[in-house]
C-alpha cells in the first residue's frame, strides 16, 4: 500500500512541480469557459481530461510511443494553443450549449499530455513495478492535484468577477489570451520540424 500511496505523492508532486506549467496552462483553458456556477461540469470535463492522460500512458507505457519526446512536448503545446482558441471562438454559453464537444476536445487532448509520461511508466513497469497500480495511483494524485488546481482558479474567478465586477466575458478572454500567448511560446521554444 505504501508503495501506491508513493505513486500518488507522484502525482500530486508532478502537478505542483515547475515542470508541470504546461499542464496547469491546459488547465486554465480548460477553466476559462466555465463559471463558478458551472463547477460540476468543470469537475466531470477535468476528470475527462485524466481519463484521456491515463489512457495514453498505459498504452505507451505497454506498446511505446510512435512520436519523439520533443514531438510531443511540441504538441502539448499546440494543445495549450489549439483549446485557447477554441475559448477565444466562441462564447461561454456556446460552450455550455456543446459541452459533449467539450468532452472530446479535452479527452482527445489528454491523449497527447499522456504522451508526455509514457516513458517514465514504460521504465517503471519494466523494473517489476505493477503497471496498473501504479497508473491508478499516479492518476489519483494528478486528478486531485488538478481539482485543487481548479479551486484556486475558481477562488481567484470568484474574486475577480464577483467581487472586483469584472464581467466575466473579460476574465474568460483575459485567461484565454494568456494560455494563447504562453501556448505559442512553448510552441517556438519546443519546435522539432
Amino acid at each position: 500500500m505504501s508503495d501506491w500511496l508513493f505513486f500518488v505523492r507522484m502525482g500530486i508532486d508532478h502537478i505542483w512541480s515547475e515542470d508541470a506549467y504546461d499542464h496547469i496552462l491546459f488547465l486554465i483553458t480548460i477553466c476559462a469557459t466555465y463559471k463558478p456556477k458551472a463547477w460540476r461540469q468543470l469537475v466531470v470535463l477535468v476528470t475527462a481530461f485524466t481519463i484521456g492522460h491515463a489512457l495514453t500512458i498505459f498504452l505507451a507505457s505497454l506498446y511505446g510511443s510512435a512520436l519523439s519526446q520533443p514531438m510531443t512536448e511540441w504538441l502539448v503545446g499546440l494543445t495549450i494553443v489549439l483549446g485557447a482558441m477554441y475559448n477565444l471562438g466562441f462564447s461561454a454559453d456556446w460552450h455550455q450549449r456543446h459541452r459533449w464537444l467539450n468532452y472530446v476536445v479535452v479527452i482527445g487532448f489528454g491523449l497527447i499530455h499522456g504522451l508526455a509520461f509514457s516513458g517514465m511508466f514504460r521504465a517503471l513497469a519494466f523494473e517489476g513495478g505493477d503497471l496498473i497500480g501504479v497508473l491508478l495511483g499516479f492518476n489519483l494524485g494528478v486528478e486531485a492535484g488538478q481539482l485543487a488546481i481548479v479551486l484556486l482558479i475558481y477562488g481567484l474567478a470568484w474574486l475577480v468577477v464577483k467581487q472586483w465586477k469584472v464581467p466575466f466575458s473579460y476574465w474568460r478572454i483575459g485567461l484565454s489570451a494568456v494560455a494563447l500567448v504562453y501556448g505559442l511560446y512553448l510552441m517556438w521554444e519546443r519546435w522539432v520540424f
